[in-house]
């Protein structure tokens, strides 16, 4: 198994999570009045930002240099920094127990074996 594989798996990986718990944060950002929506979409952007902007770097600098061999880094880049911006966002609304986060996992862990299985990455 070479690198792009186990960095194309981690970003399945990532990426399933942060699709998990964007439902939840986003359920949970209309249940919240108007004016701490914005706060936490703001809190969500300022931790969201930084990691897709290098992912995107990564990507085009590998890109504009012939290295497309790099692109799963940039995508693991993307999805783990999406997956820890929105799971902090409901680690300030007190919504990341283990309560919560144990059903999470469990789905993100089937989901991602699955698509991961389909790829013929396993």
């Amino acid at each position: 198994m070479n690198l792009a594989a186990v960095l194309t798996m981690v970003t399945i990986i990532a990426a399933t999570y942060a699709v998990m718990t964007a439902g939840v944060w986003s359920r949970r950002l209309m249940a919240e009045p108007a004016s701490r929506r914005k706060g936490m979409a703001l809190n969500f952007a300022r931790r969201a930002a930084p990691p897709i902007v290098v992912g995107a770097l990564v990507l085009i600098v590998g890109a504009a240099l012939g290295r497309t061999a790099i692109a799963p880094a940039g995508g693991a880049v993307i999805a783990i920094g999406l997956a820890v911006a929105l799971h902090f966002g409901l680690v300030d609304v007190r919504q990341a127990g283990l309560r919560t986060l144990w059903p999470r996992l469990a789905i993100t862990a089937a989901v991602s074996l699955l698509l991961i299985w389909q790829f013929g990455l396993l």
